[in-house]
């Protein structure tokens, strides 16, 4: 069983650093869309043709750029973005500036940290649980489009992470995280020049 995971592309709040909300893709986000459609085509051979995606606006267009691709989409909800309660919407500046304490609580213990009215780590690895359940009982490859924490719990249950890690894993913007039965294989950075599909398959051992 194949998955690959992706975050949508960059909103309008990762360069400003603003937590949460359900901002627009932007114009950076836009061309990785459609540099993620072109990079599905010229690579139909061995990617999922199942997603499966959060219901956020800057999935929705990340999505939009190559559903024409999929067999099927299921959006659901238990793959939105960690609900950072009353700290959504702002910059983790503004995060430490109005509440200190919160801000230093998170920072000494991300995983089971609780955002006030919000979510912890190990509340959003049990959220996606269901999904993952359904995913493994049909075996199917699947492409999972999501957000940075969400990649993060859906790690935790794909391969394995150590949870006190999974707050900490590396999910690069613009990125496919490739997973094979368990283990991850790698990682493949979606540019405007896509690598030979030859060449992924010696990288990542694809029949």
């Amino acid at each position: 069983m194949r998955i690959v995971l992706v975050r949508h592309g960059e909103s309008e709040y990762n360069p400003l650093n603003i937590i949460g909300g359900d901002p627009n893709l932007s114009e950076k986000g836009l061309e990785f869309a459609n540099n993620l459609n072109k990079f599905i085509e010229n690579h139909s051979k061995w990617f999922p043709k199942k997603c499966i995606c959060s219901a956020k606006k800057r999935v929705q267009q990340t999505v939009g750029a190559f559903k024409n691709k999929m067999k099927s989409i299921l959006v659901s909800e238990n793959l939105n973005e960690l609900n950072a309660g009353l700290c959504e919407e702002i910059t983790y500046t503004q995060f430490y500036q109005m509440y200190t304490e919160e801000f230093t609580k998170r920072y000494q213990n991300k995983l089971s940290y609780r955002y006030p009215n919000g979510e912890s780590y190990i509340d959003l690895i049990e959220r996606v649980r269901p999904v993952v359940e359904d995913i493994q009982s049909k075996g199917e490859d699947v492409f999972i489009v999501s957000h940075q924490a969400v990649s993060r719990a859906l790690m935790a249950h794909f391969t394995g992470e150590n949870l006190e890690d999974i707050p900490h894993i590396d999910i690069p913007l613009h990125t496919l995280i490739v997973i094979e039965d368990g283990k991850k294989k790698g990682m493949i950075s979606v540019g405007s020049i896509d690598m030979s599909d030859t060449l992924i398959q010696e990288s990542f051992d694809f029949a």
